[in-house]
């Protein structure tokens, strides 16, 4: 034993860590600071120090780890993805060959282990609390509110009568596919100009959106919708929407102050550009009676460029007073370059109860709301035909058939809804028009009792019928 002790000092500490058995990590729960000691140089190391001849400053290197402060951000790794993976299960199954390490029911203090993060990697971002999913509502997910709790109600999928000119809710009424056959030969013709009008609400737009709809591929299509002040402004957005040019050119580049003719230019170039492709263009503009009589005027300018090359066709669409302005003495230039007007009338009367029954299946509702004939009756009457006004009536009917939890629409909720829209008389009017009546005729009834002939009796009657007359004015 003494000759083995004499000979330990001949191996170096590096020999005696690479050939001794290392201890496991768990047992010994003051490792981790020891380490961080050593690394810090508040521990000598244990290994003899030659000193060394001094030699000939050599190029500046990077910075070397001694072999103890690689162990100790070796261990210090270890450590660290010990503590921050999950613990393993008791039956886990370990690899072949290794010893079963124990489970450490005592891990090492905190501060040491914040030590020695602090010293052997960056600083981790703290993990938030976290969130309770219950409490909480999806950004996605609708806001809760008498609508939709309505069509929940009604076993709706989606609201039935909406203002939007959505062509899942198209109906095919005998007024409607008439125009849209007009409209669709016109465009195949190659028509210059085309005139549309009706009343307010009854689906000019959706059947203009119906239109494009059954157009192909090779028709570029721009949908004027918002008011222009010039033909200079609708040129821009013509040629925006066809990809001429770009938004940003209109708006603040070489075009900004573009002339129309510069910008008729372009749309001729574009349009003969179209010949190769075999495509034409075709220009919508809706609400056409909005604009002031000058502009209208100006329109000159495009359809005389349809007229020319056979390539754009533009549909002006507009309420019925529009044609009158294009029949006005400023606007016969215009007027006469028009090949096709058509008119695009109301829902017969055998069409509303199809039109709703059409909405509400389309919607998704298996059955749980009812119009009552009576009140499809009374809504015709109400609406004259107009689509709008049908969806204006229906949808208020069903929010007070919600609210009341009625499944049948009957006549007296159709009158509620339409009263509330303004399209009948308040019940507060119809009483005072009773209360006139009452009074004109207690006064025609005092006249006549002072000119039968029986004055004496008309005069003796004149107090209680004034009475009278005072107490009905007070509780009425």
């Amino acid at each position: 034993m003494a000759d083995i002790k004499c000979e330990m000092p001949k191996y170096t500490r590096q020999h005696v860590d690479e050939r001794a058995p290392k201890p496991p990590l768990a047992d010994d729960p003051n490792l981790l600071a020891s380490l961080l000691d050593l690394d810090r140089g508040l521990i000598d190391d244990p290994a003899p120090k030659v000193k060394a001849a001094p030699a000939k400053p050599l190029p500046e290197e990077p910075p070397r780890q001694s072999p103890a402060a690689a162990a100790a951000l070796a261990a210090a790794s270890e450590a660290l993805s010990a503590f921050d993976a999950p613990p393993a299960p008791d039956n886990a199954a370990t690899p072949a060959g290794e010893p079963r390490k124990p489970i450490d029911l005592f891990p090492p203090p905190a501060p040491a282990v914040q030590a020695v993060r602090a010293t052997t990697s960056s600083p981790r971002p703290i993990a938030p609390p976290p969130l309770d999913l219950a409490a909480r509502r999806p950004l996605s997910a609708p806001i809760p509110n008498a609508v939709s709790e309505r069509e929940t109600f009604y076993g709706f999928a989606d609201t039935p009568f909406g203002l939007s000119p959505d062509l899942r809710f198209r109906y095919h009424g005998g007024s409607h596919d008439r125009v849209l056959r007009d409209l669709t030969a016109a465009v195949g013709r190659r028509d210059g100009a085309i005139v549309l009008t009706g009343e307010f609400g009854v689906g000019k737009t959706t059947l203009c959106r119906a239109l494009v709809d059954q157009l192909g591929r090779r028709t570029l299509v721009s949908f004027i919708v918002e008011p222009f002040s010039s033909v200079q402004e609708l040129l821009k957005t013509v040629l925006v929407d066809f990809g001429v040019i770009s938004r940003a050119d209109v708006v603040s580049g070489r075009l900004m102050e573009a002339s129309q003719d510069d910008l008729a230019a372009k749309l001729r170039g574009f349009l003969e550009s179209l010949t190769a492709l075999q495509a034409v263009a075709l220009l919508i503009i809706d609400d056409a009676q909005k604009l002031p009589a000058a502009v209208l005027g100006e329109l000159q300018s495009p359809l005389e460029i349809a007229a020319e090359q056979k390539l754009l066709q533009v549909l002006i669409v507009g309420e019925p007073e529009l044609a009158t302005l294009l029949r006005s003495a400023d606007l016969r230039k215009v007027n006469s370059r028009i090949s096709l007007r058509s008119e695009l009338g109301p829902l017969a009367a055998e069409e509303v109860p199809a039109y709703v029954a059409h909405r509400l299946a389309v919607a998704g509702g298996p059955g749980r709301a009812t119009f009552a004939d009576a009140a499809l009756a009374r809504m015709n009457s109400l609406s004259q035909g107009t689509p709008r006004t049908v969806n204006l009536i229906c949808d208020r009917a069903l929010t007070m058939g919600y609210r009341a939890s009625a499944h049948l629409i009957d006549e007296e909720l159709v009158n509620r809804a339409a009263r509330d829209l303004g399209l009948l008389p308040e019940a507060g009017h119809s009483t005072a028009v009773s209360l006139w009546r009452g009074r004109l005729v207690m006064v025609l009834l005092m006249l006549a009792l002072m000119l039968a002939g029986a004055a004496g009796a008309g005069w003796m009657f004149r107090g209680p019928l004034m009475r009278a007359l005072a107490r009905w004015h007070v509780v009425r």
